[in-house]
């Protein structure tokens, strides 16, 4: 199998007392929050770099350059919650450089995150989650996103009973399969197969698709579904898992990186027999050997 990579976004609800704010203070609140928050950014990147980690703000970032990270901000981040102003504290969105699955990354996320520890306070928020891009160095076929799709269905309820009961509520990460904006046809088949315990009519439907854009735009439509296509036909060539929730710490992160890559590799091995969380466990425990990210996955 060819070599996986990827990257991992992160948002999180950040404070310095070096940068803290009370807009109700200010004749101009929106532009103070603006210009702080564009402080808070530059701050946590500077940080960064100096644990020897290459960072750049969004503002000076290359698009579609991914040799640094990069530290910006997400509209979705909620920086005030109507039963506690949480004055000071800014959204932030950090969005990591391409990273190897064969690499040290897990050495880069602890070094990222004692950055972030060391010089900021940070609040846990519905509205923040963490986003996993996953691609090999060779470009998905069809037949990989077939096999990827068809695990996602087999497993859509094992794997949504790891996650956290408001990140399964969040309407940014819906089960493409039985989701409200779940494709009807795709839905039927599945509740069937879910129902009766034969996944045949689903999956023939799955395999119908000969054209490999037509099977991605299934899940095309907004950012509602948990696992996202739309790079993979148009962009860098990642399908996205946007399930995990926001991060509180590093063992956190490498988790649910060790998690959706784990994922991914025994989906493209095309296994799929029991159906039962501690078949799925021992799908991914087999992964993560293959991989040699057991400690980071941490059942």
């Amino acid at each position: 199998m060819s070599a996986l990579t990827f990257g991992v976004e992160l948002e999180t609800l950040t404070l310095s007392e070096s940068y803290g704010y009370n807009p109700e203070r200010s004749a101009d609140p929106g532009r103070g929050r603006r210009d702080n928050r564009a402080k808070i950014r530059t701050a946590l990147a500077d940080d960064i770099r100096e644990a020897n980690v290459p960072a750049v703000t969004a503002e000076a970032a290359d698009a579609g350059n991914f040799d640094a990270w990069i530290v910006g901000w997400d509209a979705s981040i909620k920086e005030t919650n109507p039963s506690n102003h949480w004055l000071g504290f800014y959204g932030v969105e950090i969005v990591s450089r391409v990273l190897s699955a064969s690499g040290n990354w897990a050495e880069e996320i602890d070094m990222v995150w004692a950055a972030l520890k060391n010089g900021f306070d940070l609040k846990m928020d519905t509205s923040c989650n963490m986003h996993i891009h996953m691609r090999r160095l060779q470009p998905f076929a069809i037949s990989d996103i077939k096999l990827f799709i068809k695990s996602a269905a087999y497993f859509d309820n094992i794997i949504s009973s790891y996650l956290p009961k408001h990140r399964r509520l969040r309407p940014w990460a819906q089960s493409n399969f039985d989701g409200p904006t779940a494709v009807p046809v795709m839905r039927g088949k599945y509740r069937e197969a879910t129902e009766t315990g034969h996944f045949d009519q689903l999956f023939g439907h799955i395999d119908g698709f000969n054209d490999f854009r037509a099977l991605c735009e299934i899940w095309l439509a907004g950012s509602s579904h948990a696992i996202q296509f739309q790079n993979v036909v148009d962009g860098c060539g990642t399908i996205e898992f946007r399930s995990p929730p926001q991060s509180r710490n590093a063992m956190d992160t490498r988790h649910w990186i060790a998690f959706s890559l784990c994922f991914l590799q025994f989906s493209l091995s095309g296994d799929l027999g029991g159906r039962t969380r501690d078949d799925f466990a021992r799908r991914m425990a087999n992964a993560a050997g293959q991989l040699g990210v057991g400690n980071a996955l941490c059942w």
